[in-house]
């Protein structure tokens, strides 16, 4: 055991029986006023910074900076006296002036959103407690060892930010060493702390960050085999039902088409991916656009997508958070286009998303020819029911043939191809029509059950809309 002290043992010894407050956990002491002399016992060292030091109790629930010229090892087991203090940012510390440390075990970091970092007031701020962010709500943080990850940008060479499109992005100390700006996506380790401006607001002390995206999009692809006979569209013998607005007969007849090989998106494009396009300037950079994307996003000034806000509620049940792994959604043809070009690829044409959803054979569904609630995110389905979305690849067995998920349910997607009524006479590799008024968007979405033997979940369904067209239930996802 290592002991240290800024006084004699008998001073210690007097202080501790006379004067000190037994607090035995951090979150008793915060709520002592500042002066006060405390002791805290069996708290975890979390991170070492040069004249001070984090610590924490075993079971995460609050921690607390120590002042201190000592260094203890990160993970070992402290007790702790001395005084009530807090800085100018209104952070409470406790300035040491008697120690032990002894062995302990390391604590693993909570993972919190951007908007959860700092929390709300904790205790009576007015004779000690610890101040949360400004408008901050549930656990106050403030000097527990957390993890927050999203979208990268850099400030200068010691400060970062980190915007997971919770609704609020974090401001993070670099734990030293170069920052890269070639990072897109990381995911940060440290304390949360305090800064003190015109409001209060969370910042990061970090000690660790892992990159998870670098340089590029990088979202898992499925590779599609090349095909000299894919069954397109519907053949009618398979059922007798012949109105859902026409529907069958608008992907009728089945006929053969061959495709060449290609990649596709395992999954749609999610909120975390495509606000690494809105990071990196996407939405400013005329080269990603085609002409009338460009023009149409400058005539309505367009940021970010529709329903970009996490929190929606949609009319069939309380409200629902949309995380960073549920599908982009609210986004219009030429938003779509756009984001594949930032990632090095294109929309899908209308028969290079078919063939992946169902294969050479022309299967129904992309499972089997049969229908099943539990493979797709739908009104009825029983685990996402009502008007939600769902976290891509929620439904296990729902997956195509080439390993996509969610080609049945949860968004409707955007395709390459103006629509037409009919599919025309291509034999290999369809395009689509050479002009039109609307774009395809093929797949079904959360909201659509019991119409016509499922029709709309069937792989062959499809429809248009103006490429301007945007609402809750239309994503897409990228061929390369």
């Amino acid at each position: 055991m290592k002991r240290i002290t800024a006084c004699a043992a008998a001073a210690v010894l007097w202080l501790a029986a006379s004067h000190t407050v037994w607090c035995q956990s951090i979150g008793n002491a915060k709520l002592l006023a500042n002066g006060q002399v405390v002791e805290i016992e069996s708290v975890v060292v979390t991170a070492v910074k040069p004249g001070f030091f984090y610590v924490e109790q075993p079971d995460r629930s609050a921690g607390i900076r120590v002042q201190s010229a000592y260094t203890p090892s990160v993970g070992s087991s402290l007790l702790v006296i001395g005084t009530m203090a807090a800085n100018v940012d209104g952070e409470r510390y406790v300035a040491a002036s008697f120690l032990t440390e002894g062995p302990g075990q390391p604590v693993s970091p909570v993972a919190v959103s951007c908007s959860e970092l700092g929390g709300g007031n904790f205790g009576d701020i007015e004779t000690g407690g610890q101040i949360g962010v400004d408008g901050g709500e549930g656990l106050n943080n403030v000097g527990l060892l957390v993890s927050i990850s999203g979208a990268f940008a850099i400030v200068d060479e010691s400060t970062f930010t980190i915007d997971d499109g919770s609704g609020a992005h974090v401001w993070c100390e670099s734990p030293g060493g170069r920052l890269n700006s070639s990072w897109l996506r990381v995911r940060a380790t440290g304390i949360c702390t305090l800064e003190k401006g015109r409001t209060v607001r969370a910042k990061l002390l970090a000690t660790d960050i892992e990159v998870l995206v670098n340089g590029t999009y990088e979202a898992p692809m499925a590779s599609v085999p090349a095909t000299c006979c894919f069954q397109m569209g519907n053949s009618h013998d398979y059922d007798d039902y012949t109105a859902y607005n026409n529907g069958l007969a608008l992907n009728e007849p089945q006929h053969t088409v061959a495709m060449s090989a290609y990649t596709i998106s395992e999954h749609e494009v999610t909120r975390g991916e495509y606000l690494l396009f809105m990071l990196s300037g996407g939405y400013a950079n005329p080269a990603l656009w085609s002409a009338d994307g460009w023009t149409w996003k400058t005539s309505v000034n367009r940021t970010k997508p529709d329903m970009w806000d996490p929190f929606q509620n949609w009319g069939t049940g309380p409200q629902f958070t949309q995380t960073s792994d549920h599908p982009v959604i609210g986004v219009t043809y030429y938003e779509a286009e756009a984001f594949s070009h930032w990632a090095g690829g294109e929309l899908p044409t209308e028969a290079q998303w078919e063939y992946a959803a169902r294969g050479a054979s022309g299967q129904i569904y992309p499972w089997h020819d049969f229908w099943d609630l539990y493979r797709c995110n739908s009104f009825s389905d029983p685990y996402f029911p009502g008007f939600v979305t769902a976290p891509v690849g929620s439904f296990s067995g729902g997956e195509s043939f080439a390993g996509c998920l969610d080609m049945a349910g949860n968004v409707q997607e955007w395709c390459r191809d103006w629509y037409a009524d009919d599919y025309g006479p291509w034999v290999a590799d369809p395009a689509g029509p050479a002009s039109g008024t609307q774009r395809v968007l093929k797949g079904s979405w959360f909201a659509a059950t019991n119409y016509a033997s499922y029709y709309p979940f069937r792989c062959a369904a499809r429809r248009g809309a103006p490429a301007d067209a945007e609402g809750f239930a239309t994503g897409f996802r990228v061929v390369k």
